[in-house]
């Protein structure tokens, strides 16, 4: 794996702005760059190979997930690499387990009459389409690292 360099700074990222025609990659150095999108967002993400194969995970937005807390994260994921662990493939299935648990307790409450079919069908189609709250569910059950 490269060397970290941390090159970014908060007053670097503050003073980025967005190209016109294209999204911009800052790189701050061990697979943690911002995406700069052409609206403005900040975005920062994760790149890594493993087994000849690249990843990328989505860390969050800036500023909500701050300069410190993305290096953190970067830090967390080189580790379990170290370890032989894909961080991909481990967020992927965290989230399967919680749809997991969430259905099976959708599945109980339906059994013992505390919800009725409609609403059991209305939130089954909602996880189907929505797993954007799972990896808060995840955090808070402590399966992935706090931002």
């Amino acid at each position: 794996m490269t060397d970290i360099s941390d090159k970014l700074t908060t007053e670097i990222i503050e003073s980025l702005t967005p190209l016109k025609k294209r999204d911009r990659k800052i790189s701050d150095g061990g697979g943690l760059y911002l995406h700069l999108l052409r609206s403005g967002a900040k975005r920062w993400r994760f790149k890594y190979q493993l087994d000849k194969k690249d990843y990328l995970l989505s860390l969050g937005t800036y500023p909500s997930v701050s300069l410190e807390q993305a290096r953190f994260f970067r830090k967390e994921m080189r580790d379990k690499l170290l370890h032989g662990i894909n961080p991909a493939l481990e967020r992927k299935n965290n989230r399967q387990r919680v749809k997991d648990l969430i259905l099976d307790d959708l599945d109980q409450r339906l059994k013992s009459g505390i919800y009725h079919l409609e609403i059991y069908q209305m939130m089954l189609k909602k996880m189907r389409h929505d797993t954007s709250k799972i990896d808060a569910i995840l955090r808070e059950i402590n399966a992935l690292p706090r931002l």
